[in-house]
């Protein structure tokens, strides 16, 4: 399974967000604000041309510069998950996020993918709350080494 990890247009991530976080519901839930933002960058994991995993990373606007980033919308369809694949998508947002002297990079994580972001050295920051329609999550967060 030779898998390709690269920039991808806002419009390539709405199918794999729809199927994994945005189960029962209508695809515009799929879109989010921040999708065709000039800042706002997207990744996809790629298998024979097929978009199996995506990510979308963009400046946090609470914070003046590229200094704190912020992980949205990550999912990786349900036959490849567990493959490594996400990690790889992670890292590939960090590597993009160091160009601009990053430092940390956070997400809204929910209940299931905890493991996956604490195997991946982020931290639980504060407490667990609701996403009306979506469930639980934790925020999250990670330190990134910077060059």
């Amino acid at each position: 399974m030779k898998i390709k990890i690269e920039k991808i247009s806002p419009e390539m991530v709405i199918d794999v967000r729809h199927s994994v976080l945005r189960v029962g519901q209508k695809i515009k839930t799929a879109e989010f604000d921040n999708d065709y933002n000039h800042r706002t960058v997207h990744f996809g994991g790629i298998i024979n041309d097929k978009v199996i995993s995506v990510a979308t990373i963009f400046p946090d606007s609470n914070n003046s510069g590229y200094k704190i980033w912020q992980l949205r919308g990550m999912a990786t369809l349900p036959n490849y998950q567990n493959r490594g694949i996400g990690t790889k998508l992670l890292n590939k947002c960090e590597i993009y996020i160091n160009l601009y002297a990053g430092h940390t990079i956070w997400c809204n994580a929910r209940i299931n993918a905890i493991n996956f972001y604490l195997k991946n050295k982020f931290v639980i920051i504060g407490e667990k709350f609701e996403i009306p329609i979506i469930g639980i999550h934790y925020k999250m967060e990670k330190k990134l080494v910077t060059k």
